[in-house]
C-alpha cells in the first residue's frame, strides 16, 4: 500500500520505537545463540529488518514524503525477497524428514491451500491489477509458511520446534501483509483514518511475530543432540519410509 506522511501520535512513536527495539533484540539474540551458521538468510533478513525499521522511522518523522516512499517500496522488496530465501532454508531443513506414507497428504492439503488462495484472489475485486498481484503472492506464501508450521509441529523432534516458530512468525507478518493489500487495494478513497488504523494493526502483528522469534532464538531447540526419544521418533520415520518403498516395490 503508498505510505502517507502523517504527524505521529505517541502511541504511534511508542509503535515504532518498540519496533525498533524489538528488531535489533532479535538480531542480537541470533547472534548470542550463534544461530547465523544454522539459518544464515533468516538472519540476514533480521539484520536487513532492523535497518529498514530504523530508516523508514528517521524519514517518517524527519524526511520528506519521497523519501519515505522510496524507502518503503525497496525496503519491502528487499525484505520480502529475503523472507522467500528463509523460506526455502526453513522448507530444505523440514522436508527431508518428510514421512513418504503421508506425502500425498500433505502434499494434497497443501495445493488445496493454494488453490483457495487463488480463489479468493480472482473474486475479491481490486482496484488494480498490480496489487491484485501482490496480494495472491503473499497469500500463496503466508500458504506454504502454514505448511512448514504444521509439519514442522507433527514431526515433533528438537528442532522442528524452532522452524516452527520461525515460520509462525512469518505466517502472522505475511498474513497480514494479505489483509492490507486486501483492505487498501478494495478501497483505495478510503480515508486516512482507516489507513492509519490498518497500519496500526499491522504493526502490531510485526511486533508479536517478533515476540515469536525472539521467543524461539532464547530457547534451547537446535542447540543439543538427540535425546534418545527424539532418534526413536527419526528411526520410526526411516523404517516407515523403508516399508513403504519396499511395498511399492512388491507391487
Amino acid at each position: 500500500m503508498r505510505p502517507m506522511i502523517y504527524t505521529l501520535k505517541t502511541s504511534d512513536i511508542c509503535l515504532w520505537l518498540l519496533l525498533v527495539c524489538a528488531e535489533i533484540a532479535l538480531t542480537v539474540c541470533l547472534a548470542r545463540k550463534r544461530l547465523w551458521g544454522r539459518l544464515p538468510c533468516f538472519s540476514i533478513f533480521s539484520v536487513v529488518s532492523a535497518c529498514d525499521a530504523l530508516v523508514l522511522l528517521a524519514l517518517g518523522t524527519l524526511g520528506s514524503y519521497e523519501g519515505y516512499y522510496r524507502a518503503f517500496y525497496f525496503g519491502g522488496k528487499i525484505t520480502a525477497a529475503l523472507a522467500f530465501l528463509s523460506l526455502i532454508e526453513i522448507a530444505r531443513i523440514v522436508l527431508p524428514a518428510l514421512d513418504l506414507p503421508a506425502k500425498r497428504a500433505a502434499l494434497a492439503s497443501s495445493v488445496a491451500g493454494f488453490l483457495a488462495c487463488m480463489a479468493f484472489v480472482i473474486l475479491w475485486p481490486m482496484a488494480s491489477r498490480e496489487k491484485q498481484i501482490e496480494l495472491g503472492a503473499f497469500m500463496v506464501i503466508a500458504a506454504a509458511f502454514i505448511f512448514l508450521f504444521s509439519y514442522s509441529i507433527r514431526l515433533g523432534i528438537y528442532w522442528s520446534r524452532l522452524t516452527a516458530l520461525i515460520a509462525l512468525g512469518f505466517l502472522l507478518r505475511f498474513s497480514m501483509q494479505a489483509v492490507c493489500v486486501a483492505i487498501i487495494g478494495h478501497w483505495p478513497d478510503c480515508n486516512n483514518s482507516l489507513i492509519l488504523m490498518v497500519r496500526q494493526m499491522s504493526m502490531a502483528v510485526h511486533l508479536a511475530a517478533l515476540g515469536v522469534w525472539i521467543y524461539a532464538s532464547l530457547s534451547r531447540w537446535g542447540e543439543h543432540g538427540l535425546t534418545l526419544a527424539e532418534a526413536k521418533v527419526v528411526q520410526r520415520l526411516f523404517n516407515n519410509t523403508e516399508s513403504a518403498l519396499m511395498r511399492g516395490e512388491g507391487a
